[in-house]
C-alpha cells in the first residue's frame, strides 16, 4: 500500500477505484453545465498555436499513469487540474486539504447540488487547526460529517489540512465516498439503457393497463397479453428480456 499519495495516484485512483469515468456517465443529470464560472476567452487560441492542439499536460508524456491523468484532466476534477503552463506534477504528494477539495468535488458534481459548496460557510470551525476563512473549511466539513474523511486527532479536534494522505485512508475514503453516491446515478442496467422488451400477461384489463404505462414511463416497450396464447405469439415474434405473469 502506498504510504502517501501522489497527484498521479490520486488520479488512478479516481479511475480504478472510484470508476469516475462510469459515475459521471451514468449520472441522470448532465454534469457541470451550470456548476462552474468559465472564462470567456477560456477556447481562446493564439494565432501562431492555431494549428497546434493543446496538451492536457506537459509533464506526464512518460509517466506511467499518463491515460488515468489525462483522462482526469478532461473531467476538471477540482484541485487534480494543470497549470497555466500545462503542468500537472504529477509526483506532488497532496494533502489533506486538497484531497477534501477534490471530494467535495465529485461530490457536488454527480449529487447536482451545488448548494453544498457553501453549505458550512460562515458556521464556527469545530476544528482547532482550521479557520472558517480557509478554502478548503466547507470540504473539510463535508467530507467529515458524512464520514467519508475523518479527523487526524480526535481528541484534540485536528484536521490535519497540511498532513499528507496515506494510501490506506484515501482508499477507505474513496470507498466510503463511492457507496454514498451509488443512489445518486442510473443502474447500468436500467430498462433505459438496455431498451428492453417487457411481456405483460394478466387476464385482468386494469392490471395490463397499469403495467403497460409503468413500463413505457421507463423507456421500455410493453407487449401486452391477456391469455397464454396472446403471450405464446408475442414471444414468437418479440425478443423479451423480461416479463410480469399473473
Amino acid at each position: 500500500m502506498i504510504e502517501q499519495i501522489t497527484r498521479a495516484d490520486m488520479a488512478a485512483l479516481l479511475m480504478q477505484e472510484l470508476k469516475l469515468a462510469d459515475l459521471y456517465s451514468r449520472n441522470a443529470t448532465e454534469q457541470r453545465e451550470n456548476l462552474n464560472y468559465e472564462s470567456p476567452t477560456k477556447d481562446f487560441i493564439p494565432p501562431n498555436e492555431s494549428k497546434m492542439e493543446r496538451p492536457l499536460a506537459s509533464d506526464i508524456t512518460k509517466h506511467p499513469l499518463r491515460e488515468d491523468i489525462e483522462t482526469v484532466l478532461k473531467l476538471q476534477v477540482r484541485g487534480l487540474e494543470s497549470n497555466p503552463q500545462f503542468l500537472f506534477f504529477p509526483d506532488k504528494e497532496i494533502t489533506r486539504a486538497e484531497y477534501a477539495l477534490m471530494l467535495e468535488d465529485v461530490l457536488i458534481q454527480v449529487t447536482q447540488d451545488s448548494a453544498q459548496s457553501t453549505r458550512f460557510v460562515g458556521d464556527t470551525s469545530p476544528f482547532v487547526d482550521v479557520r472558517p476563512d480557509a478554502y478548503y473549511y466547507n470540504a473539510a466539513r463535508t467530507l467529515v460529517s458524512r464520514n467519508i474523511m475523518q479527523l487526524q486527532d480526535k481528541v484534540r479536534g485536528e484536521f490535519g489540512p497540511d498532513r499528507a494522505v496515506a494510501g490506506a485512508d484515501a482508499l477507505l475514503s474513496l470507498r466510503l465516498l463511492k457507496d454514498e453516491l451509488q443512489r445518486y446515478v442510473r443502474s447500468p442496467s436500467s430498462w433505459r439503457d438496455m431498451n428492453c422488451n417487457v411481456l405483460v400477461v394478466d387476464d385482468e384489463r386494469s392490471i395490463r393497463w397499469v403495467l403497460e404505462k409503468t413500463i413505457s414511463r421507463a423507456s421500455a416497450t410493453p407487449h401486452v397479453a391477456s391469455n397464454l396464447p396472446e403471450a405464446m405469439e408475442i414471444l414468437e415474434s418479440q425478443a423479451i428480456d423480461m416479463a410480469f405473469v399473473d
